[in-house]
């Protein structure tokens, strides 16, 4: 998940707790970053709402602070433990060769991802997208 705020001298801190699987959970609580995108994560589940809590270290005064956008986005990171060797079962046979991160990428870990949809389509997902972009080829 990854927010972008203003929060200046007058937010000392944050807290963020999402609604997942019908509960709240604590997913931030720290410093604000005015005019940053923050960025945190949690464990995979159903996100139905999203709370903030801005915190200011002045009594009696008003503060100005300002949430600009959330996102909350799918991880398709994966342990090593998950990660097979599909070169064997699908290269030469069924792709030409296996696809590897230009930037960081090796044979080893290529930094793609090979998932099924629902429907039964085939997916592959680059991990490491430059700029944050969702990159991803639907067969």
């Amino acid at each position: 998940m990854r927010w972008y705020a203003r929060g200046g001298d007058e937010v000392d801190s944050v807290n963020v707790d999402v609604y997942k699987d019908g509960a709240w959970e604590d997913v931030y609580d720290g410093v604000v970053s005015d005019l940053s995108w923050m960025q945190t994560t949690f464990t995979e589940g159903i996100v139905s709402q999203v709370r903030f809590q801005f915190t200011t270290p002045y009594t009696n005064r008003g503060f100005y602070w300002e949430l600009f956008e959330v996102g909350i986005h799918k991880s398709t990171a994966t342990s090593e433990g998950e990660c097979l060797d599909l070169a064997v079962d699908l290269s030469p046979d069924y792709i030409a060769e296996m696809p590897t991160d230009p930037l960081d990428g090796t044979q080893e870990q290529t930094y793609y991802s090979i998932r099924q949809r629902l429907g039964g389509a085939i997916e592959v997902v680059a991990c490491n997208a430059e700029l944050d972009e969702t990159i991803a080829v639907f067969r």
